[in-house]
């Protein structure tokens, strides 16, 4: 019989799900190897033009309302998230994946853990955040936790991925950063 999952109160099974595939979505980004055809549709190759597939270093991401995300109600607050490609990106998945167990070529590491590592490279990876629109100094590049500005610090980047009443920012900011697409813009075609 499966055992039935404990959660906080604050985290539910869809959010479960929804981490899920955004894992699985990147792991299917990454082993997709699409032949590139030369624009005229007669199946001929050329050589790929690595110019066309220069990622972004950092996104920027519009964080919706969690009340209801499929209306996507914009909070005005903007994260940059860097490219799992990107120098702290890298730094950040290195000593994640140092936590990481693995015993002959298998990961034993528990879901908990592996969790913990993905908050982590989502931490190293948050660059930045703002207000869209603000115009008070003060909140411009700060968030507004009741009338007290936070800065974008390592510190404070954690505490509020990880406070339960504020967790679920950490969710948009990390489903952006596995959104490899995302770093991408639309190739252009000849």
């Amino acid at each position: 019989m499966p055992r039935k999952r404990i959660l906080p109160d604050d985290i539910t099974e869809k959010d479960i799900a929804i981490t899920r595939q955004a894992k699985q979505m990147a792991k299917n980004i990454i082993e997709k190897h699409p032949g590139i055809l030369n624009g005229k549709g007669n199946g001929r190759r050329t050589a790929f033009d690595l110019s066309t597939r220069y990622a972004k270093d950092t996104v920027e991401v519009t964080i919706y309302d969690p009340f209801d995300l499929t209306a996507k109600i914009d909070t005005g607050i903007r994260i940059g998230i860097k490219s799992i490609y990107s120098r702290e990106a890298r730094a950040a998945a290195q000593a994640a994946h140092a936590k990481i167990q693995i015993v002959d070529d298998k990961i034993v590491s528990s879901e908990a853990e592996l969790d913990e590592a993905f908050l982590e490279q989502t931490i190293g990876a948050t660059a930045y955040w703002r207000n869209e629109g603000e115009t008070d100094p003060l909140f411009q590049n700060a968030l507004n936790i009741e009338g007290a500005p936070l800065e974008c610090t390592p510190e404070n980047v954690r505490a509020l991925y990880t406070d339960p009443k504020t967790n679920w920012i950490q969710r948009q900011a990390q489903a952006a950063y596995l959104n490899l697409a995302g770093f991408f813009e639309t190739p252009k075609t000849a």
